[in-house]
């Protein structure tokens, strides 16, 4: 089930599944370093999943964060606690997010790792990648 967490003045929006979808300006690129967002990385926040949430942590969203936008460690954290939040209203969490949030930030932080590309994420973890596809092909 996809469910949206915010909306702003400056996007549109459409439906899936009978949820709501914003839609971002298209960059579907994570090897830039330029601080524009990254489309599918933009839905994936806006969807609750009940799987894979310590995954888009470490591998997506902490890199994401931290070293594509450019936001602060605080900015950071906040936007990840308030995805969980709305992910465990789909299912309780099942490990410390904090300890989870702090620890995909500082591996950003200390290493540099950038977000994975799509390409990766279908090679190293098809079923979140099949998630994500079913967002940009219902966008597109």
């Amino acid at each position: 089930m996809f469910r949206i967490v915010f909306r702003t003045p400056f996007t549109k929006s459409i439906s899936f599944n009978n949820t709501f979808l914003l839609l971002l300006p298209p960059s579907f690129s994570s090897k830039n370093n330029n601080c524009s967002p990254i489309t599918w990385i933009e839905l994936l926040l806006q969807i609750q999943l009940t799987d894979f949430r310590k995954y888009c942590i470490w591998r997506i969203l902490g890199p994401y964060l931290i070293n594509k936008r450019n936001l602060s460690e605080d900015e950071s954290y906040w936007i990840i606690e308030n995805w969980l939040d709305k992910c465990s209203e789909l299912e309780p969490l099942d490990f410390d997010a904090d300890y989870k949030i702090n620890e995909g930030l500082n591996g950003a932080i200390k290493k540099g790792y950038f977000p994975i590309s799509l390409k990766d994420l279908k090679e190293e973890h098809s079923e979140l990648y099949e998630i994500v596809w079913d967002l940009i092909r219902c966008k597109y």
